[in-house]
């Protein structure tokens, strides 16, 4: 046997593999779901890998039924750091027509065409509750008598998308009783809470379902738990370093009017909480927060976008994860601007620190749109406010309004330079503040002076 062909034999067995019926359940380590041996009387062939060879794939899980009936179970991320929860978000949709058009476009290089039938979606009770799931027909025809039904269920949990793909030949028939029966134990197995339920996976998926609910909207302002959140850390922060443990820590359960303490998704909240009950003396909620804390660190820093160009932003739900995301680079962020990307509002943070070696780096934010639409229903900074609808004083405001306005329209002062200007000096003075230079820093600010005089358009 040739030297080539063993190895392509190894490789084709690292990427699947059978299983006996008496092996044991696979897990699938990135979300913790399960594909057990038996299930609702399908056997597992076999656990295909995909994510070795292509990031973002995922696996298949491989079952039977008897002779008759084959179903894949695939459960992958498709690249997506923080995958909906809802099915109904356009990302899920797009997966759907997706891979409709795939199974489509496959059986096209056969000399088959498929034919969509039944579109729906399904409602399966768990002890979670009810799940959405999206099902699909489609029937496989060609030039010959031949032709097999597909079936396909989809829908999302644990932060990766799952999808049943089952098929039947044309000339058999698909019991009701076996397909349901399948399909809904893989969604009831998905959805069932994690073994332990404290490990850092099952934390990390835990926050990213609570973030998806805060951005899908509901009672609480996230704009304002963001503020909250901000507040209370400094205050804590103050009250910690005075020795003033027990009231940091109350400044903090303050914070339960959003949300209980522990499912609150911010990384410098549940740090802080670990470090103030470690010194109230209570060792296991000190544990408990610094698990979380953990979490909230990998969950932004490596599962909501890597933020390295505005195509892949890190995307935030609120404010306050940009600055937590500086703060765990022991970083300090020297500018914000916008840099708006395909119709998308990205942020560009400047920042600096040990992580850059003191040199200025650029990092790209997508603030979650439906937070921000949210945000913007409730200032309506540019609603027009009849003159009968203001204060007493108001009238006389808005004209004093109009006169400066007027005044500023017809001054000569560069203020787009001074704005430039003002961005590169405090570039400069962050950068050397950075690099422990903080009186060259100093005297980079004093740069600005004398701009006034130079900066008059000719």
């Amino acid at each position: 046997m040739s030297r080539a062909l063993v190895t392509a034999i190894l490789l084709l067995s690292c990427a699947f593999f059978s299983r006996p019926a008496s092996s044991e359940t696979f897990r699938h380590a990135a979300s913790g779901i399960e594909c057990p041996d038996e299930l609702a009387g399908f056997t597992r062939t076999g656990v295909q890998d995909f994510e070795s060879r292509q990031p973002g794939l995922g696996v298949a899980c491989k079952y039977q039924f008897r002779n008759e009936l084959f179903a894949d179970v695939y459960i992958y991320t498709g690249g997506v750091a923080n995958v909906p929860s809802d099915i109904s978000h356009p990302l899920i949709a797009r997966i759907r027509e997706q891979t409709l058009r795939e199974i489509a476009q496959a059986a096209e290089t056969r000399g088959e065409q498929a034919h969509r039938g039944t579109a729906a979606t399904l409602s399966v009770q768990t002890g979670q509750g009810p799940v959405a799931v999206y099902y699909d027909t489609l029937t496989i025809s060609s030039a010959g008598p031949t032709s097999r039904n597909t079936f396909l269920w989809l829908w999302t949990a644990r932060n990766h998308v799952l999808k049943i793909r089952m098929t039947v030949p044309g000339s058999g028939s698909l019991d009701l009783r076996v397909w349901q029966g399948f399909y809904e134990a893989v969604v009831r197995l998905a959805a069932a809470p994690l073994a332990g339920g404290t490990g850092k996976e099952e934390l990390i998926v835990r926050f990213l379902n609570i973030r998806e609910n805060l951005a899908r909207g509901g009672k609480i302002d996230v704009a304002e738990m963001s503020k909250s959140i901000r507040e209370a850390i400094k205050e804590g922060e103050r009250l910690e370093r005075e020795g003033n443990y027990k009231d940091a820590l109350g400044k903090l359960l303050e914070l339960e009017r959003f949300a209980p303490l522990a499912d609150l998704p911010s990384f410098d909240v549940q740090m802080l909480s670990s470090w103030l009950y470690g010194k109230l003396g209570d060792a296991d909620r000190a544990s408990a927060h610094r698990a979380r804390a953990d979490a909230m660190r990998e969950l932004l820093g490596q599962r909501i976008g890597k933020g390295d160009a505005p195509a892949d932003p890190v995307r935030a739900l609120m404010i306050s994860d940009v600055t937590e995301w500086a703060r765990m680079r022991l970083a300090r962020i020297a500018d914000v601007r916008s840099a708006p990307f395909q119709g998308r509002e990205v942020m560009a943070v400047t920042y600096s620190g040990p992580s850059t070696g003191g040199q200025p780096r650029v990092a790209y934010f997508e603030v979650d749109p439906r937070v921000r639409a949210r945000a913007m229903q409730r200032i309506r900074l540019y609603d027009p406010i009849p003159l009968a609808g203001m204060p007493p004083k108001g009238p006389e405001y808005f004209e004093l309004a109009k006169q400066k306005r007027a005044r500023f329209l017809s001054d000569s002062f560069a203020y787009s330079a001074l704005i430039v200007k003002i961005r590169e000096v405090i570039r400069k003075a962050a950068t050397l503040d950075g690099q422990g230079k903080p009186l060259e820093a100093l005297a980079a600010l004093a740069g600005l002076r004398g701009f006034e005089g130079s900066a008059r358009v000719k």
